[in-house]
């Protein structure tokens, strides 16, 4: 939904028709989709407590981690995502 929305802004700054490409769109306004900042930020999150020194944290994610073994894949887990994530480039910026 916030994408849809986030591309019509755009369409509109460019004075395009809705038909306009949404690649070409993001592409003459040098964006990327939502979603590849959404995911730089979750692996970032991630980094972030498996560097911290917070004990609850860190135990935190070691239970995610034990559950995500033990399930094998079936359940929703956050760590899962964060590590199917983890297997494509990250946008680093500075």
């Amino acid at each position: 939904m916030c994408e849809k929305a986030n591309l019509s802004m755009c369409r509109h700054a460019l004075i395009v028709l809705k038909k306009a490409q949404s690649t070409a769109v993001r592409g003459e306004l040098g964006l990327y989709p939502l979603g590849i900042d959404v995911a730089t930020n979750i692996l970032g999150y991630k980094d972030y407590i498996k560097n911290s020194n917070n004990s609850l944290l860190q135990k935190a994610l070691q239970t995610n981690k034990n559950i995500a073994e033990l399930n094998m894949g079936n359940m929703k887990l956050w760590i899962n995502h964060c590590n199917a994530m983890s297997k494509y480039p990250r946008n680093n910026k500075q």
